[in-house]
């Protein structure tokens, strides 16, 4: 079995946390190498129950501890994603799942009530997995289908809690390039109360802990000197991809999401997307070209005449800039303009 050796995850590391977390991982790391290179299964002691959902490349179930009772979600890759990888494309694919596992725990401890926790991960019968935090099967791809149902309100305070949180994760070099609303997941205790707005009843959600980012397959260290394995590809949900994300892959920084959070804004406030003829159409091989990004043009949102509205709107307007150097250099910036509409409340 070819597995990700030991000194090249801990270089990694080295590059991208510092010797301090190395130092930390040393005993998971060894266990986990261990167990790939003598093809033992990595220790696990849970029970699998009901699927809770799957993608593209991976199933997620619920489970229980057999010691603690405790619930988690448990993310297992497809073996189809695996089966037919040679010797070299294999250890590539476990080096980008290992990373990606190394980045949420570290930060997910880090960052309790931003990012969904992951506890452990490792391979078991030549399936990789990933044991996170339990969350509600709530995603806030539900809260947008179901929008009219919460006060305009509430979701101004979505939409601050989402900045807060990125901010955090941007504090420390990092940026996702897949947000989207499938990856904000609510916790199991999600909060979800009643509140009378001007004589009407509204759905209202806690923001506070109940808010997560999920999935940092994609995640990038901003500083990192370790290799990105996806430098200069076309990555992230087609539909949520900043320009830049398909004229120049290679200049993607933290504004990419500032880009991706603005349309989740917009889906927030209305229900859904503004007619786009940007990124969509285009597919993580087609090869970029003049006439591709030509074919790049700004999204447009109508002019509200509700003046809360139109003042939410410039500041989307202001995310979806096509030229990253147009919209807010943070998403910290974005976060105290959200702050100011509280006053129409």
């Amino acid at each position: 079995m070819n597995a990700p050796k030991l000194e090249d995850i801990k270089l990694f590391l080295k590059n991208s946390l510092g010797q301090t977390e190395v130092s930390k991982n040393n005993k998971k790391l060894e266990d986990i190498c261990t167990a790939l290179e003598h093809n033992k299964p990595y220790p696990i002691s849970i029970n699998l129950n009901e699927m809770l959902g799957k993608g593209g490349f991976s199933y997620v179930f619920s489970s229980k501890s057999l010691s603690s009772k405790n619930e988690y979600a448990v993310k297992i890759i497809k073996p189809d994603q695996t089966k037919n990888l040679g010797p070299t494309e294999l250890k590539d694919f476990k080096k980008k799942f290992y990373r990606e596992c190394i980045i949420q725990e570290e930060y997910s401890k880090k960052h309790q009530s931003s990012i969904v926790r992951l506890f452990d991960y490792g391979e078991f019968d030549n399936t990789l997995f990933m044991i996170m935090e339990r969350m509600s099967n709530i995603t806030l791809r539900n809260v947008i289908r179901d929008q009219k149902t919460w006060s305009e309100k509430n979701k101004l305070e979505i939409a601050i809690s989402l900045s807060k949180k990125l901010s955090r994760i941007h504090n420390d070099d990092l940026f996702h390039r897949d947000i989207k609303p499938e990856n904000i997941l609510l916790s199991k205790n999600s909060g979800i109360e009643m509140e009378n707005v001007k004589n009407k009843t509204y759905k209202k959600l806690n923001t506070s802990s109940r808010l997560k980012y999920a999935d940092f397959g994609l995640v990038k260290w901003v500083y990192s000197d370790s290799v990105d394995h996806y430098d200069g590809w076309i990555v992230g949900t087609p539909r949520y991809r900043s320009p830049e994300q398909i004229k120049n892959p290679h200049s993607v920084d933290h504004r990419t999401d500032i880009y991706s959070l603005g349309l989740v804004f917009c889906e927030l406030l209305y229900g859904s997307l503004p007619g786009i003829d940007s990124t969509d159409h285009l597919t993580a091989t087609e090869v970029i070209s003049p006439e591709t990004t030509k074919r790049i043009r700004p999204i447009v949102i109508e002019k509200n005449k509700t003046p809360y509205k139109e003042d939410f709107n410039e500041i989307i307007r202001k995310c979806l800039k096509i030229e990253p150097d147009e919209r807010y250099s943070s998403i910290r910036e974005t976060q105290k303009d959200l702050e100011k509409l509280k006053d129409y409340f």
